[in-house]
């Protein structure tokens, strides 16, 4: 039986922005190729909604995951321990979980702008919102404003129709500038001002009912040190541990009522300010980066999870699954199940426990 709380809505500490702005150190030196990395076992849970879009908590191996009015804290080593449930009392949805620190929760709402009767596009009200978890669970409004939430910069930036926001401890938005989806980059030694910070030029994936570009038009890669450059095409970009950057390439314009990613696409990988792009994979999407190690996990157009050197020379098939996300500490990858256009209304989350071979016979 699944344990429920009742939530509304909730703030931030200064100490919830800035617990996450560096990365948790190591504990082992672990090798850097693709085929060091196996699977010691896996486990998981079924989930309400086809998305859950699983996060892992900043220093263990819970994960939040969406469901169907609200949002569960998935824990336990074996998938047999049942989620804390936290609902909305109104029964809305909850869109883009993330973790603040240990004990926070926050999302967003479930669209960045509604289309009103008289034509006009207004922006989503429903804000975003704070949950302190566990056994007194509390809740309440943070911002008026923010979709598809993300921490850097001891900040969050969010998206506000066609421009990105930047919001503060005390849920005090700020105009960062025009654009789509910002991804900050959340690196151990870089400062508030030198952190790097990407975004796309239009919405690509949704409706642009602003700014008359191309589908498909450039990444904007914002590097630390205030170098600038363009990547055409590319979305889902994300910061490796090196202070690189790594992308998904859209070969064409996605099909509407098709998934997007059957256009094709590739992930490319940028080592520096000024570097040309790397193919680190090709027809893969959904780059996610080793908190660690020069390691990138991606999702293949045949369903599967493969792990690639950053330099794209080496890789290993993992086994099925879409949309990985690491842990903390990189030793266990969240994915699910493959991608389909068959109607579904529900998911599972996979866990990998992962070992490397100086680490073989290890329990994690």
């Amino acid at each position: 039986m699944s344990t429920a709380h009742t939530c509304l809505i909730l703030g931030l500490s200064l100490a919830s922005l800035t617990a996450l702005g560096c990365h948790q150190a190591a504990r082992v030196q672990a090798p850097t190729v693709p085929a060091d990395f196996s699977i010691i076992r896996s486990y998981g849970w079924d989930t309400e909604v086809v998305n859950p879009q699983p996060q892992w908590s900043p220093d263990d191996y819970r994960l939040v995951v969406r469901d169907a009015s609200g949002f569960e804290i998935l824990s336990g080593d074996d998938g047999t321990t049942p989620p804390d449930v936290y609902r909305s009392v109104e029964g809305r949805e909850t869109f883009s979980p993330i973790w603040l620190d240990s004990d926070h929760v926050l999302f967003g709402p479930s669209h960045n702008v509604e289309r009103l009767t008289d034509g006009r596009i207004v922006p989503d009200v429903q804000g975003l919102t704070r949950v302190l978890i566990g056994s007194k669970p509390e809740n309440k409004q943070f911002a008026s404003v923010g979709y598809r939430p993300r921490l850097g910069h001891g900040r969050i930036f969010a998206q506000s129709e066609d421009h990105i926001v930047t919001i503060d401890a005390l849920g005090h938005d700020e105009e960062f500038g025009p654009g789509f989806y910002a991804e900050p980059e959340r690196g151990g030694a870089s400062t508030k001002e030198g952190e790097g910070v990407a975004w796309q030029e239009t919405p690509v994936f949704e409706t642009d009912w602003w700014t008359g570009k191309p589908v498909r038009s450039d990444l904007v890669i914002h590097w630390p040190k205030g170098q600038v450059d363009l990547l055409l095409a590319g979305v889902q970009p994300a910061w490796t541990s090196r202070g690189g950057l790594v992308a998904t390439v859209l070969r064409a314009d996605p099909t509407p009522g098709v998934s997007w990613w059957k256009a094709g696409t590739d992930v490319v990988s940028i080592a520096h300010p000024g570097a040309s792009p790397l193919t680190v994979c090709h027809d893969a999407r959904e780059p996610a980066c080793h908190p660690h190690l020069p390691i990138i996990a991606v999702t293949t157009t045949a369903g599967e999870v493969v792990l690639c050197s950053e330099d794209g020379t080496q890789s290993k098939d993992l086994g099925p699954g879409s949309n990985p996300v690491w842990s903390f500490d990189g030793e266990r990858l969240a994915v699910l199940d493959p991608t389909s256009d068959a109607p579904r209304h529900s998911n599972h989350i996979t866990i990998y426990v992962l070992s490397t071979r100086p680490m073989a016979g290890a329990s994690p």
